[in-house]
């Protein structure tokens, strides 16, 4: 019979552990449960991101970029880029969202499309536009980041990854408590992690240029 206080260590190592190796499984059908069929191309997808909620992210975005970059104040523009990407908008996979085309007074060739909706378009875009054909065109291709949810799918992405190190770095660090080792290793995936998760969250916006 093994001494009493090697009962009692195994036993206060053998609790946590075994407790947070239950999370294993719930984190395996968290995955599962909230994959999704994405609208545009019909595959199934990983979604922690509700529509309501993407929603919301992508009008809260649209109101810094016209806080920060601001609009291009001529009616006429922004009549123009909306009459040509509204209808391909309601037109896509995704016809109940609040759609907005909006022209944005940057001199930068670009354009971008925010989560749930909001399609941008810069003033340098503009100029060097040669016909409203290569508008329509790069006004599709946004539209389709948003209805294949590919910034929706990006933040899930982070925010899986985020619960997976969470529970990583408990289980090292019991691990290491049990072999009496300091989890030094667990710390510093930790960080690095954790810093290029904050990096991809930055860079929901899908762009053309």
């Amino acid at each position: 019979m093994p001494p009493l206080t090697y009962l009692r260590i195994h036993h206060y190592q053998e609790g946590p552990m075994t407790s947070r190796l239950r999370l294993l499984p719930l984190l395996a059908l968290l995955s599962l449960t909230t994959c999704v069929r994405n609208p545009a191309t019909g595959k199934r997808m990983l979604s922690l991101v509700s529509q309501q909620d993407e929603i919301a992210l992508g009008k809260q975005s649209a109101e810094e970029v016209r806080g920060s970059i601001g609009l291009i104040q001529e009616p006429k523009v922004q009549e123009y880029v909306a009459r040509v990407g509204l209808p391909m908008a309601k037109a896509s996979e995704r016809p109940e969202l609040p759609w907005t085309v909006q022209a944005v007074d940057d001199p930068v060739v670009n354009a971008f499309a925010l989560p749930g909706g909001p399609v941008f378009v810069t003033r340098g875009l503009l100029t060097a536009m040669n016909s409203e054909a290569e508008l329509a065109s790069v006004l599709g291709h946004e539209i389709a980041h948003i209805t294949a949810r590919h910034s929706v799918e990006q933040l899930s992405q982070a925010q899986l990854a985020q619960a997976g190190l969470l529970l990583g770095s408990v289980l090292s660090e019991d691990v290491a408590r049990f072999g009496g080792w300091p989890p030094l290793a667990s710390n510093c995936c930790s960080s690095s992690t954790a810093a290029t998760t904050s990096a991809r969250r930055t860079n929901w916006a899908s762009s053309t240029c």
